[in-house]
């Protein structure tokens, strides 16, 4: 179900105009927008209502923000969908940081675009459309000669040398709204004013969003402690579930942090490194400095979930035990009502801190998606309690990797050349991994090089068509 709006707890509008956006279906052209900052005053005392906007989320990350990154820098909700690439809102407080380029400038990539398009229709196609927040469909506009010069420099996130495409073009995608992450559910228990009304708008969203979709219109929320507690565990849960599908077609998001929406479903698919079939290894990056370097473990994603879902439990519920005492608000009913969420809630996400249940059902799944035997599940299990480890920092343990002869379509498009370059990009599996029939992770690597290949919107839009 997508809103026009999201909830004015973590959202709030930012000016916009029509663009030069040119949409893959008729459909999508009224979301043809960018950012107009230039519609907003230094003083006014007239002309308050404003209805050319977009609506940009605050967010609060669970594992801690980086510095001006506030929420949505450069997307918003406008009529309904969610569109990336609009341009600077007033979330993106980086706006001047030059280190902060793939982030600060406002512009979406075609390389990543194509990656949210492009994986939405892979996934479609394979029945798990409902594990994301689909792209619907893309935009796109030749750039300025300015805007060329400057990507040629590597002063935005694009990167030519990987997908042509990108000296030529800037993109807009295209999402239902109507969900929430974690971190916008952080940041409204941090502002929020603590009278009845604002705390039961609250609790009610956060019911009404870590319900799994698809949520009919209208449908009957109970706002009791308990209900909102039991739909942030089936939040929880789905999410898990949505990882393990996603594994058995060999599909991993390398970012996981703030990308999984309350109700389980991943929401930035720019990253995604496709296999297409049961995959367990490591996914390599090297650069000419340490600092460009990176280096991911495959497989294991319902663990890095967990952790995520363990610091936002602990964030929200110590923000609920501060908005529940008697120094935050004199009223009774708040306070009474409050701690009451806040004991459901510590007796239904137990699970989210159960790290040994995780892992069982994560080593379970791998052994089910692969056929593993009696020792390669003990291997499996091995390999998932150090990556359970390395995630609280130990370090990772020497395994018996075996060099992969796949080459998957890179998740992330790298600069070869020039002062972000990542030359070198490997991928190695565990040793209870065959050497399966790759076709499907092939299949994704060639749309990716051929949508990439378009230098105009026409052809790559005709590419997208195909991919049907």
């Amino acid at each position: 179900m997508s809103l026009r709006h999201p909830p004015r707890l973590w959202s709030d509008p930012v000016p916009v105009r029509a663009s030069s956006f040119v949409a893959e279906r008729r459909t999508y052209a009224r979301h043809a927008i960018e950012v107009d900052l230039g519609r907003v005053r230094a003083f006014a005392l007239d002309d308050f209502e404003d209805e050319r906007v977009a609506w940009f989320d605050h967010q609060l990350a669970p594992s801690g923000s980086w510095p001006g990154r506030h929420g949505a820098g450069r997307a918003g909700v406008h009529d309904g969908r969610y569109v990336k690439g609009i341009g600077r809102t007033f979330a993106m407080g980086n706006w001047n940081d030059p280190a902060e380029r793939y982030h600060g400038s406002g512009h979406l990539s075609v390389g990543s675009a194509i990656r949210e398009r492009a994986v939405t229709l892979w996934l479609r196609a394979r029945g798990l459309g409902d594990a994301i927040v689909p792209c619907e469909a893309m935009l796109l506009r030749e750039m300025t000669t300015d805007e060329r010069r400057h990507v040629a420099a590597g002063r935005t996130s694009a990167r030519p040398d990987a997908t042509p495409a990108d000296a030529h073009m800037a993109a807009l995608t295209v999402k239902p709204s109507g969900w929430a992450r974690p971190s916008n559910v952080l940041w409204a228990l941090e502002t929020v004013s603590p009278s009845p009304r604002r705390v039961a708008d609250l609790f009610l969203a956060m019911e009404r969003f870590a319900l799994p979709s698809p949520r009919e219109a209208g449908a009957r929320l109970e706002g009791e402690p308990r209900a909102i507690a039991r739909a942030l565990r089936s939040g929880f849960e789905n999410g898990l579930r949505n990882l393990d599908r996603l594994f058995e077609h060999g599909v991993s998001w390398l970012y996981l942090d703030n990308n999984v929406t309350l109700d389980g479903r991943v929401v930035d698919l720019e990253t995604p490194l496709v296999v297409g079939s049961p995959f367990v290894g490591v996914w390599s990056i090297s650069g000419a400095r340490a600092a460009s370097s990176a280096r991911w473990t495959l497989g294991f994603e319902q663990l890095s979930l967990a952790l995520e879902w363990q610091r936002f439990v602990l964030r929200l519920t110590s923000g609920i035990e501060r908005l529940g005492s008697a120094v935050w608000t004199d009223d009774p009913r708040v306070r009474g009502f409050v701690r009451s969420v806040g004991r459901e809630l510590r007796r239904s996400l137990r699970c989210v801190f159960d790290d040994e249940r995780t892992l069982r059902r994560t080593v379970g799944a791998i052994k089910a998606a692969l056929g593993l035997g009696t020792r390669d599940g003990a291997k499996a299990e091995q390999l998932a309690r150090a990556e359970l480890a390395h995630l609280r920092g130990a370090p990772m343990p020497n395994m018996a990797w075996e060099k992969e002869a796949f080459v998957p379509a890179d998740p992330v498009p790298r600069a070869k050349t020039g002062p972000y370059a990542r030359p070198r990009a490997w991928l190695v599996r565990a040793p209870f991994v065959g050497a399966d029939d790759r076709a499907d992770g092939v299949q994704f690597r060639e749309k990716i090089a051929t949508l990439g290949a378009a230098t105009a919107p026409t052809s790559l839009f005709a590419g997208l068509r195909s991919a049907r």
